[in-house]
């Protein structure tokens, strides 16, 4: 019988998590994130936990199959749909083999998100999704001032190399000094502070503790 992993999410917030996902990571011989923190890890009742938050998907490819050498049964539970827009989700699948992977649907973190920004009315008409890849050497996508876009993994701009790569694709569609918003949203409240900004000052904003998002209003 293969060893299984399960790759699961939870939305915005731990308390958005399926009955299905919480049974699997009760059961799993150890539950592995990149998004839970240990004191919501035991709120959902984890024994063995362990956040793997500060690892590029590559290295978190590599410490499952270390952990695979004592556990038959692992969970990877991460922030959102796994299947939508995860970098990890998208290097297990490449690059883990010999295992049984199970993949979880789960509460998309998109409409959390959405609600948010609808409710300030910045979201109009068409919309481009980019999500920000944790390791630089992923970095690849291309920015339109013809259509309203959001970006996931706004976080992870806190590389320096990310950034200038943000920075250079920004600066040659929009300019510098066009203004964006950037937030942390942390569940859905209206209270949610969305930062309007520029390219000249948004490091500022960047923490890579947060999960960050960035609205950039079409021109």
């Amino acid at each position: 019988m293969k060893k299984k992993l399960f790759i699961c999410g939870y939305g915005l917030k731990p308390e958005e998590i399926t009955l299905q996902t919480l049974h699997i990571i009760k059961n799993s011989d150890i539950v592995l994130s990149d998004a839970l923190n240990k004191k919501d890890a035991l709120k959902l009742g984890l024994k063995k936990f362990e956040n793997i938050r500060k690892n590029t998907p590559s290295q978190i490819v590599e410490i499952i199959k270390e952990k695979f050498a004592h556990y038959d049964n692992i969970s990877f539970i991460t922030y959102g749909n796994p299947a939508f827009l995860n970098s990890v989700t998208d290097e297990i699948f490449t690059k883990l083999k010999g295992f049984e992977i199970l993949l979880i649907p789960a509460v998309s973190s998109l409409d959390g998100i959405f609600s948010v920004f609808l409710e300030l009315n910045l979201l109009k008409n068409d919309l481009l999704i980019i999500n920000i890849p944790k390791d630089p050497e992923d970095i690849n996508f291309n920015l339109n001032s013809d259509i309203n876009t959001l970006i996931f993994g706004a976080e992870n701009l806190s590389n320096k190399k990310i950034s200038k790569f943000f920075k250079k694709i920004f600066n040659s569609t929009y300019g510098k000094k066009y203004s964006f918003y950037i937030t942390h949203i942390k569940d859905i409240s209206f209270e949610t502070e969305i930062i309007k900004t520029n390219i000249n000052c948004f490091h500022k904003f960047i923490n890579e503790k947060k999960m960050l998002t960035i609205y950039i209003p079409e021109k």
